[in-house]
Parts: C-alpha cells; structure tokens; sequence
C-alpha cells in the first residue's frame, strides 16, 4: 500500500485533531511507507463519553463497559477482552480528548479493505520512535515513563491537562490550540 493510500484511509481518524499534529502524522506515515511498513491512524480525537467507554475496560462489568461502548458509537468487546484495562485515563485526562494526540496502528494484511491492526512485529512500532525524533514539537509514547504506548504520538508543547480542561471549558477546542501554539512557538524562540 501507498503512503497515499494509507494516508486516505487515516483522514476519518484525523477529524478534528490538532492541524500540526495532523500534518506530521501524514509525514510518519508517508514516511513508513517508503520503508515498505504501513500504518494508519487508529483513533485522534477521542469524546469523553469514548474515553470513559474505554478507561471501564477492564474496571467495570462487561454489561456497563458495552453499553458504554454502545453509547459512544464503539463495538461491543467479549469478556474476555474485558480482563483487561486500555487506557489509564479517564475523561478529560487524555491528550486525546483535546485532539492533541493520535494512535497509528500497523495494517497485518495489507491485501484486505481497511486496516487490519497488527502487533505481529512490535518491532516495526519502535519505527514510529524513529521518525517523531524528526519533529521535535510531538511527544512519542514509546518514550513515556509510566507506561510505554507505542502507537501513541502528542503534541502539547507545556500546556497541561489540566489547563487544557480550562480553556477548552472557557473556549472550546480552538482555544486549547491555541495555547498550544504558542507554547511551541515561545519553544523555538528559546
């Protein structure tokens, strides 16, 4: 597949996230492509109703966590996918939430319609690493302390979680953004 194409297949994912974090993740992507590895965003933007669907995973019965699903316009899991947490945050405390990050996903068969996620090979997740050490302005999962989340690529400059709660209440997303920019933009005048 075409770095192209797996972009085009990315574009419903990358609704409403973050433009500069829009435009590098097209670039990682183009990028792993002509490396012959192809990946595709996986989820951006995330609601709160998705984040708390997701942060129940594993926390909750299998009947709340589905009809959280449910509600957020996500699949059903089994019971045993339910053993199991996927996120540590809950609504409001992702980067996600705010557009501000991003998961790409590795297609495993490249042959079948849309992206089929793979984890066969992590090691093709380290090349994620590889090419956001080229854009100084995102923050790749790979390098978290806490947790290692290598699908996972941000961009926030210094503005925190917490203050991005407060403007995105005063001022919505655009507002959150905002800060964001110039946070980067104050970044490359120091």
């Amino acid at each position: 597949m075409t770095g192209r194409e797996l972009i085009e297949l990315s574009q419903k994912n990358l609704v409403g996230v973050h433009p500069k974090l829009k435009s590098i993740a097209e670039q990682i992507i183009e990028n792993l492509a002509s490396y012959g590895v192809n990946f595709a965003v996986h989820m951006g933007l995330r609601t709160w109703e998705t984040q708390d669907a997701l942060y129940s995973q594993g926390r909750q019965s299998l009947s709340v966590v589905n009809n959280k699903r449910v509600a957020a316009g996500l699949g059903a899991i089994s019971a045993a996918e339910n053993l199991h947490t996927i996120t540590r945050a809950p609504a409001g405390k992702s980067y996600h939430n705010f557009g501000c990050a991003i998961d790409l996903v590795e297609d495993g068969d490249p042959y079948k319609a849309g992206i089929q996620w793979s984890w066969a090979s992590t090691k093709n997740y380290y090349k994620i690493g590889q090419e956001a050490k080229k854009f100084p302005e995102i923050t790749w999962g790979g390098t978290f302390r806490s947790i290692i989340d290598l699908p996972h690529i941000e961009i926030h400059g210094n503005v925190s979680l917490a203050s991005m709660n407060l403007l995105y209440k005063s001022g919505g997303i655009q507002k959150v953004w905002d800060a964001v920019d110039e946070d980067l933009r104050i970044q490359r005048l120091l």
